[in-house]
């Protein structure tokens, strides 16, 4: 394979990651039932939001705008799990999108996800916006083992305890604000709701967005004289060369193929080192075995590493 200027690997890998993998990532996705109901400034005690019934709820769907500033927003997410997903818990995950903008991982929308009895399972933001499904069978051990034993679905329940915190300054210039006093709050909702759904992932899409993300982001940080870098992108040229691009369901099928063709690159030292016997730096990927300079084995270095002191 003929090598690619580096601009035309990496531009095939966004299109690939955005367009291809992404898609691919999850097998299924189930709808959750969303009731929500809002308060204006500090936000309630939990015992009060626990007390509401299924009438004080209004029911709401992606889409739907929400959240004036510094108000609170209690969802109810509710959806029965297929007894065919039992044994797969680990790949399954709650998504819960406040509606989240911009590319920062704060300084908007946050919640915190709660179980029925108004325990705290984990918090939602922008770039951790998931609840493990293994958290929610934690707190009913005997619905689980129902499902675990194919005799019913699971009921998956959880609030979400949603703060519409405002985008204060947008563009990081300081500049006056009329969201930092009560008197001046604009009466207006600032998000929509986006995916409240739960996903059943695919194990080997999902590595390898891993894979690649831990490559990309390693080769944006070694020196521009570092051969690592160019064996990253022969690599990921590989693995795009095998993956099928057909359909989601082929991305999935071949994402396999795709990580056996990074494994050598994401096995391999990082970067230069000096040798533990002669102090002299040598690149551990192309003399994995012995110093060039000293000869010393990777088994002595082994040694002086484990040696008291080191």
């Amino acid at each position: 394979m003929a090598l690619e200027p580096d601009d035309v690997t990496l531009g095939r890998l966004r299109r690939f990651v955005d367009e291809r993998l992404t898609p691919a990532l999850d097998t299924d996705r189930l709808p959750m039932r969303a009731l929500a109901w809002s308060r204006p400034g500090e936000p309630p005690a939990v015992s009060e939001a626990l007390a509401l019934s299924e009438d004080d709820l209004v029911e709401v769907g992606t889409g739907q705008s929400w959240g004036e500033p510094w108000s609170t927003t209690w969802l109810s997410l509710r959806a029965d799990l297929p007894v065919a997903w039992a044994g797969e818990e680990d790949q399954v995950d709650v998504v819960v999108d406040l509606g989240f903008t911009r590319d920062t991982p704060g300084f908007q929308a946050e919640g915190t996800a709660r179980d029925t009895a108004g325990r705290v399972l984990k918090g939602i933001s922008p770039r951790n916006r998931h609840v493990p499904l293994s958290l929610l069978l934690e707190r009913d051990p005997v619905a689980a083992r129902r499902w675990n034993a194919g005799e019913a679905p699971f009921p998956a329940r959880l609030w979400v305890e949603a703060a519409a915190n405002p985008v204060l300054d947008p563009d990081f210039v300081f500049a006056p604000t009329e969201l930092g006093d009560p008197g001046t709050l604009p009466a207006r909702h600032q998000y929509r709701w986006g995916e409240l759904v739960v996903r059943r992932r695919h194990p080997q899409a999902w590595a390898l967005l891993r894979d690649l993300a831990v490559l990309r982001e390693q080769r944006e940080t070694l020196p521009a004289s570092d051969l690592r870098r160019g064996r990253i992108l022969r690599a990921v040229a590989r693995a795009l060369d095998l993956v099928q691009i057909s359909s989601p369901a082929a991305v999935r099928s071949t994402a396999g193929g795709a990580r056996e063709a990074l494994a050598p690159v994401l096995t391999e030292p990082a970067a230069q080192g000096p040798c533990r016997s002669c102090a002299k730096p040598f690149c551990r990927a192309c003399f994995p075995a012995t110093c060039p300079r000293c000869g010393a084995t990777s088994d002595a270095h082994a040694a002086q590493s484990a040696a008291p002191g080191h």
